[in-house]
């Protein structure tokens, strides 16, 4: 078993409280490499104890059941609901379950609507996505159920968290975990990006146009130049705002020597391209909107931001990426080319998040 660390015991402490006095909706907040998994798997674990039936929604279903993780250091074995297994056993007691292959069969199958009833405790993992929504109309009301979340925001036209959750517990900040050597301590660089002239799609910026105008300024070459200057040979993942722009930018830097790959949601060799980067000590990964949440690769030694973002969420977790320790890392570097410290403040910054 897992030995919890105090502010993780205290996060739980302050849940049970809450729902002791009846609360069933609530916010658990913890900084990306603060151990929200490690807690809702302690908090699983107890109530499978009690003979309690237990859900995790998500919307990574493999990164949290991959073998060696959280889930099996707990010793939790569970269902796996997704589009590749549609003959589900609706008896045992704990499942981790593809939000999407949810909300596609409860209006078609009778069965999922009893099944999603007959929960005691629900855990929502990233639950500041909107994903989770639609869903809350077919909880029982009787049900506990708990949101993780680095990051207990959102705005704009998105459904406001209050909507949904009752209260908040965040016990813990990114500069505390910091201090106390849980996370790594960031170097912030950047370097300014006239953004004017990009649209505004969806409460963000369009990515294609922000894509088109780094390759038309050649941005790639600031990336090489700097990545050189101040993190010269290190581990880094970078965030690219389009396809296009990750490719650009990649075949550039491999043209100048450097060990970079793209990964996109389309690549069929992911997992080798994955592999490749944990196992190479230089290696620089460019990726486009699929290791923005839950990639744990505690060897990143720099995130360089290749776009910019008006949501302070997605800042956060990209950030995060980088911020996980062990005994020959403590520091990280930031590099960002999208004006994005400029505009959400430095990723250790105290932040008050609110419902």
């Amino acid at each position: 078993m897992i030995k919890l660390r105090e502010y993780q015991e205290k996060t739980i402490n302050s849940l049970r409280q809450k729902m002791s006095i009846g609360l069933k909706r609530l916010i658990m907040s913890c900084a990306t490499g603060g151990g929200k998994t490690v807690m809702f798997c302690y908090m699983i674990s107890q109530a499978l104890q009690k003979n309690k039936r237990c859900l995790i929604l998500t919307h990574r279903t493999e990164l949290l059941t991959q073998a060696g993780g959280t889930l099996e250091n707990f010793g939790l074995v569970p269902i796996i609901v997704n589009p590749k297994n549609n003959k589900i056993d609706f008896t045992k007691n704990l499942y981790v379950a593809m939000t999407k292959t949810v909300m596609s069969r409860i209006n078609k199958i009778t069965d999922y609507k009893n099944w999603l009833q007959s929960f005691d405790l629900i855990i929502i993992d990233e639950s500041h996505l909107q994903d989770f929504n639609n869903l809350f109309e077919f909880f029982n009301p009787k049900t506990f159920v708990i949101g993780a979340t680095a990051t207990a925001e959102r705005k704009g036209n998105q459904s406001s968290l209050d909507e949904f959750y009752q209260d908040i517990v965040n016990e813990i900040s990114i500069s505390e975990l910091i201090e106390l050597g849980f996370l790594a301590k960031p170097n912030s660089f950047g370097v300014s990006i006239d953004l004017s002239k990009v649209k505004t799609k969806a409460g963000d910026y369009d990515n294609e146009m922000l894509g088109d105008l780094y390759n038309q300024i050649s941005l790639y070459d600031g990336v090489y130049e700097n990545y050189q200057r101040l993190t010269p040979n290190k581990k880094a993942l970078i965030f690219a705002p389009s396809i296009k722009a990750s490719v650009k930018l990649v075949d550039e830097l491999q043209k100048k020597g450097l060990p970079i790959k793209h990964i996109d949601s389309n690549n069929k060799d992911r997992t080798e391209i994955i592999r490749w980067f944990k196992n190479t000590p230089n290696a620089l990964l460019s990726n486009v909107g699929i290791l923005t949440a839950g990639f744990d690769e505690v060897s990143i030694e720099v995130i360089i931001l290749y776009r910019a973002t008006k949501s302070l969420p997605l800042f956060l977790q990209m950030v995060g990426r980088g911020s996980r320790t062990n005994e020959n890392k403590k520091e990280f570097s930031i590099l960002d080319f999208g004006n994005n410290i400029t505009r959400h403040g430095f990723w250790e910054d105290d932040r008050d998040w609110s419902l």
